[in-house]
């Protein structure tokens, strides 16, 4: 990266989107546990900030990485 000619803001993130439910979901599956996981609506949390509804980060800048399952995987099971 420092040697390319890429500016601004770059994100750099595993393909795939996910809630934060979905992702709670897929450590589940990846670790084998049985939780009862209840999805929550986020209005229900109180933040100072304002939270956009979608904030799905791009990789467009970058080249792509691997699907974010095949990571998490990766990770947790190290």
């Amino acid at each position: 990266l420092l040697e390319s000619d890429i500016d601004g803001v770059l994100h750099l993130v595993n393909q795939g989107s996910v809630s934060w439910y979905e992702y709670t979901l897929s450590i589940q599956e990846i670790l084998g546990t049985n939780a009862h996981i209840v999805p929550v609506d986020s209005q229900g949390f109180k933040r100072l900030a304002t939270r956009p509804k979608n904030s799905i980060l791009s990789s467009a800048k970058a080249e792509l990485l691997r699907d974010y399952k095949l990571a998490l995987k990766e990770y947790l099971l190290k």
